[in-house]
């Protein structure tokens, strides 16, 4: 498996990384509304962000003084393919 896929799945590891990676999924977000949605401060936010930002899987557009984050589909999806081939790879070995 590439390592991109690999740091990408370490990212999302955590429950609540999953949780904002499917609230950025549907529609871009500034950290005070995922801290609203998931019920969480931003500064715990602002730590999960840094985590999927280093995995390539965060975007960050600053549009004046906010900044609106979303999710790297291409990145995502990318990820996901390379689990299913490997998957697949695994799969040509058959037990006995």
């Amino acid at each position: 498996m590439k390592k991109t896929s690999i740091a990408v799945f370490e990212a999302l590891s955590h429950p609540m990384r999953i949780k904002m990676i499917e609230l950025l999924g549907r529609k871009e977000r500034r950290i005070d509304q995922l801290s609203e949605k998931l019920k969480i401060n931003a500064s715990s936010i602002s730590h999960h962000l840094v985590v999927l930002r280093e995995s390539g899987l965060l975007i960050t557009e600053r549009r004046g003084k906010p900044a609106y984050h979303s999710i790297n589909k291409e990145l995502l999806r990318a990820a996901i393919d390379d689990l299913i081939k490997s998957a697949r790879l695994d799969d040509t070995t058959e037990e006995s």
